[in-house]
């Protein structure tokens, strides 16, 4: 999910965070959602009702 977090955790020095890149990956390949998209698709299950043993997602 694409928060504020992530642009913070982006702009953070490799020295500091050696796992940036993957966070830049993650950005420049588009596999963050906004977080209103997640919001929106789970609130729609929500509504839908869930049922135990099932795996949800919320990915497109």
């Amino acid at each position: 999910m694409d928060t504020a977090m992530q642009t913070e955790i982006r702009q953070a020095d490799e020295a500091d965070f050696p796992a940036i890149q993957r966070f830049h990956d993650y950005h420049t390949d588009g596999v963050l959602r906004p977080a209103e998209a997640v919001a929106t698709d789970l609130l729609t299950k929500y509504r839908r009702g869930f049922s135990n043993g099932i795996r949800y997602s919320v990915a497109d």
